[in-house]
């Protein structure tokens, strides 16, 4: 796939995803991760994930990451970092984390999953022949929880994996509850 073509329809799933947002009445923002929220993420004391060890990923030409920040403030409160593997037309959530967890009322709170399955799917629906998506190396506490959004564990290994099929499942779930807030 062509990167630069990979690009933009990355920005139309963040897109996407904003209307979802907005509809939802969320109060968030939705965009694509810079370089600068990525090192902000890296120093914010309410990250418990390695971010620098994912930086050669960040970097990667077929990479697709997002910030969430609440509307009017520039303060990262959550954000994902995915790799399309063109060969297998697969989506590799390599990290997947919410800064704002802690934070009772917050609009993020338990929507990050759910808003992140949202942007992927967007975007593998405009990807031919998309197979699925893998997330790695998950938080085994959060097992349960990804199992929600169609993703099973895989034996012996330290992964989830969902299909496309799967996936839109779960869009279309969320996107018929949008003016509910779903808890996602």
């Amino acid at each position: 796939m062509e990167e630069q073509l990979y690009k933009t329809r990355c920005r139309e799933a963040l897109l996407f995803l904003q209307t979802f947002i907005d509809a939802a009445g969320l109060r968030l923002r939705a965009m694509p991760l810079t370089e600068f929220q990525f090192e902000s993420i890296v120093r914010d004391r309410r990250s418990a994930l390695n971010w620098r060890a994912y930086f050669p990923y960040f970097c990667a030409d077929l990479a697709f990451a997002a910030a969430f920040t609440r509307t009017g403030s520039s303060r990262v409160d959550g954000a994902f970092l995915s790799v399309y593997e063109p060969g297998k037309k697969e989506m590799h959530i390599f990290i997947l984390e919410s800064l704002a967890r802690s934070s009772q009322g917050h609009p993020l709170k338990g929507r990050l999953t759910g808003l992140t399955l949202i942007a992927i799917t967007s975007l593998l629906f405009d990807i031919a022949d998309s197979v699925g998506v893998w997330l790695v190396e998950p938080d085994t506490a959060l097992i349960p929880h990804y199992k929600k959004f169609g993703f099973q564990k895989l034996p012996d290994h330290n992964v989830m994996y969902a299909s496309v099929e799967e996936m839109q499942k779960v869009q279309l779930k969320l996107s018929t509850t949008a003016g509910a807030a779903p808890e996602l």
